[in-house]
């Protein structure tokens, strides 16, 4: 009987020792990729932040960018050109400044979009890790 046991204790341990063999390996082997993922992990997060202020900031801009419209257009309407002209500038200084803020935020957020592609690939090519499980097999022959 302490023999049985003997013999489970040292399969155990070897399946163990495999186990923590071959997980280890795996994460040597996938080293410089587990460090890259996390690199642009903390990139995306704080592209991500400026992202959102700049989402932020070109919603103040229209918002900004209506307002003078809603202006002009009642200065037009009740006919009081001098008003009307002197928003005319305003108006395109505000358009101009979101359009240039609008190219910004497609970049960014093409460049954003290619990174996660690259990290996604990354995470499926080093994210998977192999082990192994002591499942019994049958033995054929004995009853």
């Amino acid at each position: 009987m302490k023999n049985n046991a003997g013999q489970v204790i040292v399969m155990i341990i070897g399946f163990l020792l495999i186990n923590a063999l071959l997980w280890g390996g795996q994460e040597l082997y996938y080293y410089k990729d587990t460090q890259k993922t996390k690199q642009i992990k903390a990139f995306l997060e704080t592209d991500k932040a400026k992202i959102i202020d700049l989402e932020n900031s070109l919603a103040q801009e229209e918002a900004e960018i209506k307002e003078i419209q809603e202006k002009a257009n009642y200065y037009k309407n009740n006919e009081m050109r001098e008003e009307y002209n002197s928003l005319v500038d305003d108006y395109n200084l505000k358009v101009k400044e979101y359009n240039e803020n609008l190219a910004k935020y497609k970049s960014m957020l093409e460049e954003h979009n290619k990174k996660i592609k690259e990290v996604n690939v990354l995470i499926e090519r080093s994210g998977k890790r192999w082990y192994l499980i002591p499942i019994p097999l049958p033995i054929k022959g004995i009853k």
